[in-house]
């Protein structure tokens, strides 16, 4: 299947980010390659520990794609850690191994998809854009929620001003 051609980001504005974790270093080029043909900026972490690393460094991002198996600092745990720490990003699970039970405890424990590999690049880059419009979605549902309450509490006040 012939790759999308690279797009090179205009370096006067700043795309958002993805952070790629994988210990597979030409499984995290592959995906960073994909996510620069999407308009995002990758950032790469061979573990966990880098992963956590990098998010301390560069703060939050608006979605993470990481391999469930390493070494050190598993996906499983980084995805714990990035769902307390971070919970409006978005997390990708990605495994060589395909397996059911592995996919639902990933989605329990906050991911927003799973990815078995070797995946296709056109369904990675699906996958992505339905994560972030997820995210995005979310997102917006606390907002109008926030709003909601706001507005309901204003209108309370006014009605007992009034009488």
């Amino acid at each position: 299947m012939p790759e999308s051609p690279e797009v090179e980001p205009d370096p006067r504005v700043v795309a958002p980010r993805c952070l790629v974790v994988d210990d597979d270093a030409a499984v995290r080029s592959t995906i960073a390659r994909v996510i620069r043909t999407i308009g995002l900026t990758p950032l790469e972490a061979e573990d966990g520990g880098a992963a956590l690393r990098l998010l301390e460094e560069h703060g939050e991002v608006p979605l993470v794609i990481t391999d469930v198996n390493m070494p050190g600092v598993s996906g499983m745990e980084l995805l714990e850690e990035i769902t307390r720490r971070y919970p409006d990003t978005a997390v990708l699970m990605l495994s060589g191994v395909s397996d059911v039970k592995t996919a639902v405890a990933c989605l329990d424990k906050g991911a927003l998809d799973y990815i078995a590999k070797p995946a296709m690049l056109e369904e990675v880059r699906a996958r992505v854009a339905k994560a972030l419009e997820k995210r995005d979605l979310l997102l917006q549902k606390r907002f109008y929620h926030r709003n909601l309450e706001l507005r309901v509490r204003s209108q309370a006040n006014r009605i007992r001003e009034l009488f």
